[in-house]
């Protein structure tokens, strides 16, 4: 991890031996302490330290890039040498010139993410500190004929962006998360996270209350009894919410499939595509995240969805430039040149008041159905109409007249994400941060009771 002046000297010194007039410097510096749980007990422990260097050069119109892992002036010379190289012997690419300015120096986080600080405290804390908060619950689970597994991660890095035409931008970002998975026998099964992705640290018996929760809906979920398949009324837990939003997006957020007419945005735009109540925005400063993107533009909050209605996705400069008159930046760029174009990291789905209902109030607002606490094996069959398929675990449960009767075996499902998102009985009052298993792209999203919601075959457990 790299203070910003730090950063700035390592790509100076990189631009210097550069021989292409054009050239761009990615600079990440990684650490990361993570704590891994097995059998109820701590199995494996870890401190990575992952520097990267990202180097692309031009010639000619041509453009090479190359990586590597070594800063010293030997690492940066190999590096530099190989994106010329490979600019040699690459096709002629039509890319926006490169950013000039400075980006935000008036202050540290100008460019969005944590303090110093904040990264600081988040790395000081070793494996034994995070021991001794989970001791207390994991004797719980054991004392429960239970077993925990669990994984938590402490992550701090820079990013840097600069640029031969002028451009330096530089953040720090940190998440601390932990997620824990309890198994109980009978079929019992139960997950539960909490963590935070703004530099702040799982305080307290956070941890401890997260191997609780799980312990609670593993032992809740035993013996689960068959239920028919068929289209239902359900309760999502926000980690479900978050998965069917992670599809909408990889579906239909970004500018590539808007101009290539795949995404739904650019099929219904100004159309209404979901419940009313419903707006989704990439907000990046609710999470302090990264405040520029890979081109060094300054990212922008995006209304993707408003009251329900289709808005534009999220653009890089190629796209922009792609798209025509009036159309601009939102400072989402991933690499250059990037087949895939741009895409959100910092989802939020906000629900209209009127739809609001107190987390413990959920169930009765549910009345009739069942109450799905994780998907599994989640997958994609059609990204034009978002349809996805895949089935429940970790805790389903059957409820009727507002009571939770007790589990059932879990259930296959395909459904197409816009229509179980086109109406909403009720969305809980309090979002929850949810950070995916793959990527860094945390989401903020409430719980939602759905009226709709199709299961097309049973299992045995």
């Amino acid at each position: 991890m790299l203070a910003r002046e730090d950063a700035r000297a390592l790509c100076d010194r990189v631009l210097s031996c550069s021989p292409a007039a054009t050239t761009e410097v990615i600079l990440e510096s990684r650490r990361s302490g993570m704590l891994r749980l097995a059998e109820s007990a701590p199995s494996e422990q870890m401190v990575l330290l992952d520097p990267c260097l990202s180097v692309r050069v031009e010639h000619e119109g041509r453009s090479g890039r190359a990586s590597g892992a070594a800063f010293d002036d030997a690492g940066i010379r190999r590096v530099v040498q190989d994106a010329w190289q490979a600019a040699q012997v690459s096709p002629r690419l039509d890319l926006p010139e490169l950013v000039a300015g400075s980006g935000d120096d008036g202050a540290i986080g100008g460019d969005g993410g944590c303090t110093p600080g904040d990264a600081d405290a988040l790395l000081e804390r070793d494996v034994s500190d995070k021991l001794d908060a989970l001791a207390d619950a994991l004797t719980d689970v054991r004392e429960a004929g239970a077993v925990a597994t669990g994984f938590w991660d402490s992550t701090a890095r820079s990013c840097s962006y600069a640029t031969s035409a002028g451009c330096f931008r530089h953040a720090l970002l940190a998440h601390d998360w932990f997620s824990s998975t309890v198994i109980a026998g009978d079929g019992g099964s139960g997950v539960a996270h909490d963590g935070h992705v703004d530099g702040s640290r799982l305080e307290g018996d956070a941890a401890g209350r997260v191997v609780r929760g799980a312990l609670d809906l593993a032992l809740r979920s035993k013996k689960p009894r068959p239920v028919l398949a068929n289209t239902k009324r359900v309760l999502l837990s926000s980690r479900a919410v978050s998965e069917l939003l992670l599809f909408v997006s990889w579906c239909g957020f970004g500018a590539r499939s808007w101009i290539e007419k795949r995404s739904f945005l650019r099929r219904h735009e100004n159309e209404r595509v979901m419940d009313e109540a419903v707006t989704i925005v990439d907000d990046h400063e609710f999470f302090r995240g990264i405040g520029f993107d890979f081109e060094g533009m300054t990212r922008q909050r995006v209304p993707l969805v408003q009251n329900g209605m289709a808005r534009r996705p999220v653009f890089d400069r190629p796209c922009a430039l792609e798209a025509g008159e009036g159309f601009a930046s939102t400072g989402h760029a991933d690499r250059q040149p990037s087949a895939g174009g741009p895409s959100p990291s910092h989802l939020r789905m906000l629900v209209d008041d009127s739809k609001h209902v107190a987390p413990e109030a959920l169930v009765d607002a549910l009345g009739d159905g069942l109450v799905i606490t994780q998907f599994h094996y989640t997958n994609l069959i059609d990204p034009v109409n978002v349809s996805i398929t895949g089935m429940t675990r970790n805790g389903t449960f059957l409820v009727e007249d507002g009571r939770v009767v007790g589990p059932v075996q879990n259930l296959r499902f395909t459904v197409d994400v816009l229509d179980v998102l086109s109406e909403i009985v009720a969305a809980a009052s309090v979002s929850e941060t949810v950070l995916p298993f793959f990527g860094d792209a945390a989401s903020s999203v409430p719980a939602l009771v759905l009226p709709a919601f199709r299961f097309t075959s049973t299992t045995d457990f």
